[in-house]
């Protein structure tokens, strides 16, 4: 299209070569400038032998180790001495391919690892009325669903399908429109048994925890934000740990039960967007002397990205 139209495409990251076009810059970095200089070092000037080239299942991985098996072997390095070995997106049980690398390399001979495994996106994301326009923006133009994993920030207590669910306004905003299904890990498991419910979800929010790269915020009229109520024991509970886990709340208003990520976990997210409207929130996030949930994460994280929006 870009050729047709006679456009101008800059592509800023790094990707596999064997194409050029004179309607693209490529800032980025093919594999003989990056992966051969990299296999050239750690050949020569730290006498690697054995050879993993681990990736992701997908076409940049798969075309550079092809790259690099073929130098590798022009280079007089057996196939015997590589190790080849592709994960798909999402993959998170790295023992056993962890435990293959190192009985690899316990050969005696030095062992070099070239990656080119590519990590998923890790947003959690709020509910509520406000942001909802925002995230059918995302979904009409987020191209490339395979690496993102969309969590909740706080949920109601209630059944995935109901009117006040969390999950049910995510989906019905990423509603896959062209059969796309997106990564949506709801927070809602067990309706019968509040603490069994947080057992079952905690795994599944284990790369959350390990890494959220993106968390989007509302924030209610009380300055309370996810589901971290002002005057609620259980919510000064989530609000004063340093553990980045899930705890139950309870909200002033039905539906009273919630779920809630941890202020910790909240603020070890890598970008932090916060969305407000209307001039009593406004006012409310701007008297930090109230010291409301809201303005505990503001003094925790001071770069969050506020907007405020009118409309």
């Amino acid at each position: 299209v870009i050729e047709e139209l006679n456009g101008l495409m800059f592509y800023p990251v790094q990707y596999e070569g064997e194409e050029s076009s004179k309607n693209v810059f490529y800032t980025g970095a093919a594999p003989n400038q990056q992966a051969i200089p990299a296999v050239d070092y750690l050949m020569n000037d730290i006498g690697a032998k054995r050879w993993v080239l681990a990736g992701t299942d997908y076409v940049y991985p798969r075309t550079t180790n092809k790259i690099l098996k073929a130098y590798l072997k022009a280079k007089g390095v057996k196939d015997k001495d590589i190790m080849v070995n592709y994960t798909p997106f999402g993959h998170s049980d790295w023992q056993s391919i962890v435990a293959d690398i190192k009985k690899f390399g316990s050969t005696g001979k030095k062992t070099a690892v070239v990656s080119t495994i590519n990590g998923d996106v890790n947003i959690l994301l709020s509910g509520g009325s406000t942001p909802g326009p925002i995230y059918r923006s995302l979904d009409r133009k987020c191209q490339d669903i395979s690496k993102l994993r969309i969590g909740l920030v706080d949920e109601r207590f209630v059944h995935p399908k109901d009117k006040d669910s969390n999950e049910r306004l995510l989906r019905s905003c990423f509603n896959s429109r062209d059969e796309r299904e997106y990564n949506i890990v709801g927070m809602v498991k067990n309706r019968d048994d509040e603490s069994e419910n947080l057992d079952l979800i905690k795994p599944l929010y284990a790369p959350f925890i390990r890494q959220t790269d993106i968390a989007i915020l509302g924030m209610g009229g009380d300055g309370h934000f996810a589901s971290i109520f002002p005057n609620d024991p259980k919510s000064d509970i989530a609000k004063s740990t340093s553990a980045i886990d899930l705890y139950a709340t309870k909200s002033p208003n039905e539906p009273k039960r919630r779920i809630t990520c941890s202020l910790e976990l909240i603020a070890n997210a890598g970008i932090i967007y916060l969305l407000i409207s209307g001039e009593h929130k406004l006012s409310v996030l701007k008297d930090m002397d109230k010291n409301l949930p809201i303005h505990n994460l503001l003094r925790r994280r001071d770069d969050i990205k506020i907007f405020y929006l009118t409309t």
